[in-house]
């Protein structure tokens, strides 16, 4: 999956030549290197990572030919030299930076995936799983994570591996770059601000904290963006972060603040990214923010999103409605600005009056056909989604990279997983200790070749089972087939998941089930749990 670097084509089909011609290759020189070392503000570490730009090179052919060139029966018409179409093949070697959202505690697992697609540095949106080892004191049972989203080294109360880096037990081995979570410990948020919580190779990015790293201002707003919460501190007791119970949220006070650390560091010579947890298109205050911070990237938690994806605003919406899209946002802003009494003004300064009413000024600010035109507005799936975004980083180039297990369409279009179907069986595989999260479909269905498989659900938790779903007269031969075969170092044994096991351990979201211990314990890495689970994971945060 990993990849050294970025490889787009742009691929026009050249004039072709007259029998007697001659080809010629051109070489465009290479790109002058940039010998610029990562800066951090702030009070963080310099990064040690150099990153260097290797030569851009570009190749393409050019014959002469007698007459008019012909394409199949078509004439074309007729070209000067200097407007001649190329094959071109264009390459970037940069800094290579991989997104990623929604780790939910697993960061053993993002760490291991930033190795293999050979990051330089990591940015998180979405839930990190910022707890420690007394969270589940402060924090109700339904904003914990899920248990069965937790490996079984970790700790089964829900708070991730997060604690387990606060200790020292792991280190991030690549460096990670996170924003607060909509759901987490505030109290641990405020820790890490002061200072009295430090993981080697780990960094907030915050309304009070930005970061330089090469060409890139990285520059955040974390939490979740909710009007009436917007003047409330709730348990904060450091700065301006916000939050209880479990819950973190943005306010017009960090909005401010960002602003005024964006504006000090007010400069040409950088490309500005800007991490939230809200998409732009469903928040349009996040998308006005973004223009007043100049941003050129927006990265935002998609965690739903089937596999990444990005946008220019401009290319999903017309032009007539971009006066629209940020009038939601005005009103919002007015209709939440008039419930606000004056005492809750009254007890703030003077420089903080100044700096909540700016920012809540910005929801008056109209976008122009620059931003909507030229702001790369990037989804970053979750990271249970098997998928990997990248962005490679030479200079001020930047393309991205972006990788997917791939999605069974038909299954989408019907509507029906093939283990809800009649006359499928599931053959499970076990153990998977061994397999390390490295387990891909395509080795699955290899191995079980030549029996023709339906579906394959591989775990996101190493310790779960691998589940191959093939017709009911098949699943006997395919379960002797794959017995005894060796696959990622380890003896496979397989099984035939019977029907009351199939009923037992429903999928995501399901109703109760308990599962069997001793078979299947359902697919796509769902432990026995995952009916006690489902209700804590689909929990939305209660309103205030």
């Amino acid at each position: 999956m990993s990849q050294s670097a970025t490889e787009g084509v742009a691929l026009v089909l050249p004039e072709p030549p007259a029998p007697s011609a001659t080809a010629t290759t051109t070489t465009s020189a290479a790109t002058k290197k940039s010998g610029r070392r990562p800066q951090t503000q702030d009070g963080d570490k310099n990064s040690d990572n150099q990153h260097r730009s290797r030569g851009s090179h570009s190749s393409g052919g050019s014959a002469a030919t007698a007459g008019p060139p012909r394409r199949g029966n078509h004439t074309l018409p007729a070209t000067s030299s200097k407007h001649t179409l190329e094959s071109k093949l264009f390459r970037i070697d940069g800094m290579r930076v991989l997104l990623v959202s929604n780790a939910l505690g697993h960061l053993r697992a993002m760490d291991s995936l930033a190795q293999r697609t050979t990051a330089d540095f990591v940015l998180h949106v979405g839930n990190f799983g910022f707890y420690d080892n007394d969270s589940a004191g402060r924090v109700p049972a339904e904003h914990l994570l899920p248990q069965s989203n937790v490996s079984r080294d970790s700790y089964h109360n829900g708070l991730g591996e997060f604690p387990l880096y606060l200790s020292g037990r792991y280190k991030f081995q690549t460096p990670v770059y996170a924003i607060s979570s909509p759901i987490g410990d505030v109290h641990v948020l405020c820790q890490l601000r002061s200072k009295a919580y430090q993981v080697p190779n780990f960094h907030m990015v915050d309304e009070m904290t930005s970061h330089l790293i090469g060409k890139l201002r990285l520059l955040g707003l974390g939490g979740e963006f909710q009007h009436h919460r917007l003047l409330n501190s709730g348990d904060g007791t450091v700065d301006s972060i916000a939050g209880a119970k479990g819950q973190c949220w943005s306010t017009l006070m960090q909005v401010g603040e960002l602003v005024q650390l964006a504006d000090k560091y007010a400069t040409n010579d950088e490309i500005r990214i800007f991490l939230c947890n809200e998409s732009p298109a469903y928040q349009g205050y996040m998308a006005q923010l973004a223009s007043k911070l100049k941003a050129s990237i927006v990265c935002f938690a998609a965690p739903n999103a089937p596999c990444p994806s990005n946008f220019y605003l401009l290319g999903v919406v017309p032009p007539t409605a971009i006066p629209l899209y940020t009038a939601q946002s005005t009103t919002d802003m007015a209709s939440f600005w008039d419930k606000v009494p004056q005492a809750a003004l009254d007890g703030c300064s003077e420089a903080e009056r100044s700096m909540i009413k700016s920012a809540f000024e910005l929801s008056k600010l109209t976008l122009d056909n620059t931003y909507a035109k030229s702001v790369w507005h990037i989804a970053v799936p979750g990271m249970q989604r098997a998928c990997a975004t990248l962005l490679v980083v030479q200079d001020f180039h930047v393309g991205l990279e972006a990788y997917h297990h791939g999605d069974n369409l038909l299954r989408k279009r019907e509507g029906v997983h093939p283990r809800h179907q009649p006359g499928v069986s599931a053959v499970v595989l076990r153990p998977a200790v061994c397999w390390d999260n490295r387990v891909q479909a395509s080795e699955v269905r290899a191995l079980a070749a030549p029996a023709v498989v339906l579906a394959v659900d591989v775990p996101h938790d190493p310790e779960d089972k691998i589940v191959v779903f093939v017709k009911d007269e098949d699943a006997e031969k395919t379960c002797g087939h794959l017995n005894g075969k060796e696959f990622k170092g380890t003896e496979v044994r397989a099984s035939v998941q019977s029907k009351r096991d199939d009923r037992g351990s429903r999928s995501r979201g399901g109703r109760g089930g308990r599962g069997n211990r001793s078979g299947a314990e359902g697919s796509s890495g769902r432990s026995r749990n995952e009916g006690q689970n489902s209700k804590a994971r689909g929990a939305r945060p209660a309103k205030q």
